[in-house]
């Protein structure tokens, strides 16, 4: 709960000898945030993780903008000036932070989880039950914002309202880590189905934003922003990894990426597996749409250039596979799109073997 009488003397002489370190860190994570904006707009491949990285970018600049403002409230207001409108106006500036860093966490497991699918309706389904936690806990952001406000109207404080508020902004506090580390969750339960790899940095990203929200809530330092604008760092270099392995205009992986696979057979011990080739000699990217509009579960498509398509798939199930290639020509034939089809399925193959009967 906010004290006043020891909070404007805290801060006012933190501005005056360490103050403008906080105005620092913040103005650094808001250059750092612009710039990665600049860079992901820049991008012309319109992909899901795209829209979450620079939503996430917008949510931590106006961290970053509302911290700033409230140092300089405190540092454009004499003591004597705090009336009851700019104690609301410095409340909300406090709580608004709180507010985004339980959105951009949410955006963050949403990109991993994104990242590992690839697919919209399997988020839609897992988090129509899990945004319940966020909701309480924005709910509970409220009411402690709510609790503030009154105990300025109020002289005497309500004990059961401070017990409220202490608890309140523990269990608020303790949902935005539950999700955060609900990432290594996700990802450790999808390598244990030795699902294809994808591109996600996940503990420095952690890291970084658990590092600023500790930072802040021990010290007292503004470098919630920052602590932030590091971990989109570290989520960029990702992004940029995977745009090097990836084909702009179909937005399918590049042949660069088998090597990525290849490696991951090798690593993960993986059995088995399947590939089939399709290859057009008309538009490649109306193949690229269909292709898109039917790929199968737990498979990825890599676009080798010329009109060639490989649909690589972890699972052996013959007629499951006759059933893809039928579907897949049949939609082909309807729109006038001429289609060769060629599959493997892998046996005792090295993986270097396996994917190299599909390189000519």
């Amino acid at each position: 709960m906010v004290d006043y009488a020891s909070a404007e003397d805290n801060i006012v002489s933190k501005l005056q000898v360490g103050g403008l370190i906080d105005i620092a860190l913040n103005v650094i994570a808001l250059v750092i945030i612009i710039a990665l904006m600049i860079v992901i707009k820049r991008n012309k491949r319109k992909i899901l993780e795209n829209k979450l990285f620079f939503s996430m970018c917008v949510s931590c600049a106006l961290i970053a903008v509302t911290e700033i403002s409230r140092l300089l409230l405190y540092s454009g207001v004499a003591p004597e000036d705090w009336n009851l409108p700019i104690k609301i106006l410095e409340l909300t500036l406090y709580w608004i932070p709180e507010l985004l860093s339980l959105l951009v966490v949410v955006q963050w497991l949403l990109y991993v989880e994104f990242s590992l699918h690839q697919s919209v309706d399997v988020i839609r389904r897992r988090y129509t039950v899990r945004m319940i936690p966020g909701i309480v806990a924005v709910l509970m952001i409220f009411t402690n914002l709510g609790i503030d406000i009154v105990n300025q109207l109020s002289e005497n404080h309500s004990q059961l309202l401070v017990n409220i508020y202490t608890i309140f902004g523990l269990v608020s506090s303790f949902i935005i880590m539950v999700y955060l580390f609900n990432s290594y969750s996700i990802v450790y339960k999808e390598k244990k189905r030795k699902k294809i790899p994808r591109f996600v940095s996940l503990t420095p990203t952690v890291i970084c934003i658990l590092a600023g929200y500790i930072i802040k809530n021990v010290t007292g330092l503004f470098s919630l922003a920052l602590g932030f604008a590091l971990g989109l760092v570290f989520m960029a270099y990702s992004l940029r990894k995977r745009f090097s392995q990836e084909d702009a205009d179909t937005g399918y992986y590049n042949s660069n990426y088998l090597s990525v696979i290849t490696d991951y057979m090798k690593k993960s011990g993986m059995k088995g597996g399947t590939i089939v080739r399709f290859v057009t000699t008309g538009d490649s990217t109306k193949l690229a749409e269909l292709l898109h509009d039917m790929e199968p579960d737990n498979s990825k498509t890599i676009f080798m250039g010329n009109g060639t398509f490989l649909v690589f798939s972890e699972t052996q199930r013959e007629d499951v596979l006759r059933w893809y290639i039928s579907a897949v020509l049949e939609e082909a034939e309807s729109i006038g799109l001429e289609v060769e089809e060629e599959h493997k399925t892998r046996k005792d193959e090295t993986a270097d073997e396996f994917f190299a009967q599909f390189m000519n």
